[in-house]
């Protein structure tokens, strides 16, 4: 069952979600703290354990057909609020640029 157990401290309101809402609303927002409930107290989880994978190289939603999971799917980001591990995965179409210059436009929001 996918029950709304999750909210995120980062966005407006107290609003609570299921798992997989939570993660399709933060795909273009991967550092935001999400916290499920657990039937006595709201627990800090990463979005990575409830599925979220970032994909590079491509517009945030839209999921590379040539996929390459990046350091083994973890990936250290420092970010003002915590530091996050995240699964990510570089684009590897015939067309995808480097993986440097992929985390580089990631940062940049490009």
């Amino acid at each position: 069952m996918n029950k709304p157990t999750v909210h995120c401290r980062d966005c407006e309101g107290l609003q609570l979600y299921c798992q997989s809402c939570i993660v399709t609303l933060h795909t273009p927002m991967p550092l935001h703290n999400i916290e499920v409930w657990t039937e006595r107290y709201f627990q800090l989880i990463s979005l990575r354990d409830l599925s979220l994978c970032i994909q590079l190289g491509h517009p945030p939603g839209i999921q590379c057909c040539n996929p390459v999971p990046a350091f083994d799917n973890d990936f250290t980001v420092l970010d003002v609020n915590r530091v996050h591990s995240v699964a990510l995965l570089f684009c590897n179409c015939a067309t995808a640029q480097r993986h440097m210059i992929q985390l580089l436009h990631a940062c940049h929001g490009n």
